[in-house]
């Protein structure tokens, strides 16, 4: 079974295979800001100084504009298998 799969089955099963519409009230979602990807020291990092500042300056507007924020790490288990989170993001992704 796919990611893909195995993620639509996960939400349907919850409750969530279904259409919500665009709603009410605006949010901004950021997605997997970590260090481990995001500091040029780290192994797996890089320099993504200039995409960090466009999101500081996104989330202090949101903020004072008393939008919601979300922030959403992505993890692996210990066995490098994306978690449900991490195939939730997926799924969410795709919808866009």
């Amino acid at each position: 079974m796919s990611h893909r799969t195995e993620a639509r089955e996960f939400f349907r099963a919850k409750g969530f295979a279904h259409r919500m519409g665009w709603g009410n009230d605006p949010a901004v979602l950021v997605v997997d800001f970590a260090c481990v990807w995001t500091d040029p020291a780290s192994p797996l990092g890089a320099d993504f100084s200039r995409e960090i500042g466009e999101t500081r300056r996104i989330l202090d507007a949101a903020r004072q504009a008393r939008v919601a924020v979300f922030c959403v790490p992505v993890t692996a288990s210990a066995v490098n298998k994306p978690t449900s989170l991490h195939l939730a993001g997926a799924v969410f992704a795709q919808s866009l």
